[in-house]
């Protein structure tokens, strides 16, 4: 096999400047790189990982081992956000590949990420020279191999630039149909204390803490997700894998791990919690409220769960069943809630504004079903509903004459999709439905805690400066992260 460099790159998303569309400030674990690079070292292929956000690097301070790659290969997405949702849109790595072409216009670059997985064409004209779409895993080092071998790159969910400058576009995806076969990552072999991951959890503190995998896919069909057409089918670790790698954690010092599973707790649940509780492995994750009852409440304090992230959405009963989410128990939510307070487990929620049939009225409802709840002992997040391709969302879109257009468009039509609101309504009614959330929180941390009180504060004065800011989004955008940076300095 020929000698040759191959580069992995993590952009620095510390430039992107959109903290709240990435899910944290701080650089997280690139996952999907480091499952790539174990893949190549298993083919014999030598490489190196630039993780520029971990080391604050803009590309051109590493000029030199771009210049020096024969194979790039740039993920477009941070880890945490990789596939939970496309937000972090496309300008920013389209002028990460401008960059990389201006250094090295002749090595082959391979594109991994969320958004050209869910419309392939808008990397078309990019520099790129070949595509993952779905799970770039296993399907990269093959692709390199196959590339370094001179054999056949038709491969599941490769797409690729052909001799005469058009593009083959896979219609299938790239899919880890196996999660055993993913190599183990090297957590005791990587130096940890680069990243950083705080969730939304009340309990942080200074602890090593990782970003680990059990399983992916997700059982459920909500109308909404974008990862429906090459992510839906639940695949886990076995206990034995999870095993191994728990005692990985433990030798690298962590303490703490976050399950970036899209939802935890399908299956194993009990073998899992068994073996985090035997290496003393505090964690968080994102399930559904379906998964909780008292019984597995129970199991997971006992096994060391601090935080559990909840998709809900919405607390009006015909705006989740327009959802798909129609077997989520309001009652039963509001009481396992209470319950995970008494038992030492911080509750975040994820809410959505814009859904289908979305009324004044449905906002409400929400939010005093919000206000029904412990509020001291759960945070929550809202965003605006966005259709992407492929969804069922994309089809009402689709079917109510809205004429999408390829990804990259889709903040056009964010929230508006099956309902009566325009556009400049809807960011009025999130910036309202926002307020409302941090004025109950702000009285509810008053009486339990001044940091976290003084942390809702800053919250309140972001959102409300960036709705009476002027409508150059460069300015709202920059106040905005200024004013999240601080309160994550004082609170973390």
């Amino acid at each position: 096999m020929p000698e040759i460099n191959v580069l992995l790159l993590n952009p620095n998303w510390r430039e992107l400047n959109q903290v709240g569309r990435m899910g944290t400030i701080f650089p997280s674990l690139p996952l999907e790189l480091v499952y790539i690079q174990e893949g190549l070292r298993l083919h014999n292929i030598k490489n190196s990982l630039a993780d520029l956000w971990a080391s604050n690097q803009s590309v051109e301070s590493i000029s030199s081992q771009i210049s020096n790659a024969d194979i790039l290969i740039l993920t477009t997405a941070p880890t945490y956000s990789f596939w939970r949702d496309g937000t972090t849109g496309i300008d920013f790595p389209l002028s990460i590949i401008r960059k990389i072409r201006a250094i090295n216009n002749k090595s082959k670059l391979i594109l991994i990420g969320p958004q050209g997985t869910i419309s392939p064409k808008i990397f078309m004209d990019s520099g790129a020279d070949f595509l993952v779409k779905g799970e770039p895993d296993l399907a990269v080092p093959s692709l390199v191999f196959n590339i370094l071998k001179g054999k056949s790159q038709n491969m599941p969910g490769v797409c690729y630039k052909k001799g005469n400058g058009s593009w083959h576009i896979d219609p299938n995806y790239a899919v880890v149909e196996k999660m055993d076969d993913l190599p183990n990552i090297p957590y005791d072999k990587l130096d940890l204390k680069k990243y950083v991951f705080s969730g939304f959890g009340l309990k942080q503190n200074k602890a090593i803490t990782a970003l680990y995998e059990s399983s992916r896919g997700c059982p459920y069909n909500c109308i909404f997700c974008f990862r429906e057409g090459f992510r839906g089918k639940y695949r886990t670790k076995s206990p034995l894998k999870i095993k191994n790698e728990a005692s990985l954690l433990k030798k690298a010092g962590v303490t703490k791990i976050y399950l970036i599973d899209e939802i935890f707790g399908v299956k194993h649940i009990e073998e899992i919690c068994s073996v985090f509780k035997a290496y003393g492995l505090k964690w968080g994750c994102e399930t559904r409220s379906e998964v909780l009852n008292p019984k597995i409440i129970d199991l997971i304090a006992d096994s060391g769960c601090e935080d559990i992230n909840l998709g809900l959405e919405s607390g009006d009963k015909n705006i989740l069943k327009i959802l798909g989410k129609e077997s989520i128990n309001l009652d039963n939510l509001r009481n396992n809630i209470s319950l995970m307070s008494k038992k030492g487990i911080h509750t975040h929620l994820y809410m959505i504004v814009g859904s289908p049939q979305e009324t004044k009225k449905s906002l409400q409802n929400t939010l005093d079903y919000l206000s029904s709840l412990p509020l001291e002992h759960i945070s929550i997040t809202a965003g605006i509903m966005i259709p992407y391709p492929q969804t069922k969302l994309w089809q009402i879109g689709l079917a109510g004459g809205f004429g999408l257009k390829e990804w990259k468009n889709m903040d056009d039509f964010r929230g508006i999709v099956g309902n009566k609101f325009d556009r400049l309504s809807i960011e009025k009614e999130f910036i309202l439905f926002s307020l409302k959330i941090k004025n109950m929180q702000t009285k509810s941390h008053l009486k339990r805690n001044k940091i976290l009180f003084f942390r809702m504060l800053l919250e309140k004065a972001a959102i409300a400066g960036f709705s009476i800011m002027p409508k150059h989004l460069f300015y709202k955008q920059k106040i905005f992260n200024l004013l999240r940076k601080l309160y994550y300095k004082i609170y973390f």
